[in-house]
């Protein structure tokens, strides 16, 4: 039986989410480079994990955690992004546990979340090559959406879903 707990209900959560996180940062599929992630991560990911749970945490966003027997294996965040909006960033569910629609349960409940906090929209950026992200982003009901950022590393397609 696995449940989804909310990190600002478990901060003690707070070393598995990193872990998860870090794990998602370094899947092959993630860089543009052809021979995968680098061998030591870029500064700015190792600054993004150490600042963890900011600025995913109350009162302007939340992380949420899914754990099975003690085990957690997926992640996402809800970050402030603007005014009345915020950002879904890091969904990450490990690769044994992805046939379970676990994705769309963490993203559901940071969508209630932001709805919580007064968010009008959540955004979201998604490298074209994850089909499958791309996909569950629709079916939950995110639409293209204009650029709201920028990367010189690969391209980049944006999501946003009104509340």
């Amino acid at each position: 039986m696995w449940t989804l707990e909310m990190l600002s209900d478990s901060p003690s959560l707070l070393p598995a989410v990193k872990e998860l996180v870090r794990e998602y940062v370094v899947l092959p599929d993630a860089w543009a480079n052809p021979d995968g992630p680098p061998k030591c991560l870029p500064t700015f990911f190792v600054d993004e994990i150490t600042a963890l749970p900011s600025p995913a945490q109350l009162p302007d966003g939340d992380i949420a955690v899914a754990i099975e027997e003690g085990r957690a294996f997926g992640t996402a965040l809800l970050v402030p992004f603007a005014s009345s909006r915020a950002e879904l960033k890091r969904l990450y569910v490990q690769p044994d546990m992805r046939a379970h629609e676990f994705g769309r349960e963490i993203i559901g409940a940071l969508i209630g979340v932001a709805k919580e906090l007064g968010c009008r929209s959540v955004v979201l950026d998604v490298m074209p090559s994850r089909k499958t992200a791309i996909s569950l982003y629709r079916n939950v009901g995110f639409n293209p959406a204009p650029a709201f950022r920028h990367y010189e590393s690969h391209e980049t397609l944006f999501f946003e879903l009104v509340l």
